[in-house]
């Protein structure tokens, strides 16, 4: 599909939103294949933006109109997100040059290398028979890092029983300095849950033995 500049232009100025939103995303040092739904919610206000949630969907459907990426509702075990067409990380560099033509912006934008291959995995595991877990990783992780991912994962119960049963709740861990790894979790994650998240950690440790 086709990306409207000036249509992407104008809904970029009329909208706080979908400036917040570019902004978290240029926060990244590699472009972004996927965004989700509540992690943006808890991303923009750092850029001064408090969103709710049905303006985020509104401001994500409007970008999937302008050709940037593919916007899924999410269903039981998968969140909510957007999929993004594009390179993210410099979105809102190429909406506010002025003096780059159509052509460049298109060139910018678009292209194989929307998520650098080898930079970044997606591990994905079968929690529950209608639940899948995703979490995505550097593709160098180290068995240090594995390691403290699987301590995070093994500790990742709730003990709170006031969650509604298909609750989705983000854990968030740093395995490096300024890099943020979270992982969506259910509310009703159960300990023996957890060590299976430990173990899938564990493996993720043998894969990344060739890279300490």
């Amino acid at each position: 599909m086709t990306i409207d500049i000036a249509a992407l232009r104008a809904a970029y100025e009329e909208s706080p939103i979908i400036e917040g939103l570019f902004e978290v995303l240029g926060d990244f040092v590699n472009n972004r294949t996927v965004t989700k739904v509540d992690r943006a919610l808890k991303q923009l206000p750092s850029h001064g933006i408090a969103a709710s949630r049905q303006d985020l969907v509104s401001a994500l459907r409007t970008l999937e109109e302008l050709g940037l990426g593919r916007f899924i509702k999410g269903t039981h075990g998968h969140p909510s997100r957007m999929e993004w067409d594009v390179k993210t990380r410099h979105l809102r560099d190429w909406v506010l040059d002025e003096h780059a033509s159509e052509e460049e912006i298109h060139d910018g934008l678009e292209g194989e290398d929307i998520a650098p291959e080898g930079d970044w995995i997606v591990h994905t595991l079968v929690l529950r028979h209608d639940m899948t877990v995703e979490l995505e990783l550097p593709a160098d992780l180290s068995i240090n890092e594995a390691t403290r991912l699987g301590w995070l994962l093994s500790s990742a119960a709730f003990d709170d029983e006031h969650f509604a049963p298909d609750e989705m709740i983000e854990r968030t861990h740093y395995i490096r300095p300024n890099l943020p790894i979270s992982i969506d979790l259910p509310a009703d994650l159960t300990e023996e849950e957890a060590h299976r998240l430990q173990t899938f950690a564990e493996i993720l440790l043998h894969k990344g033995e060739n890279h300490t």
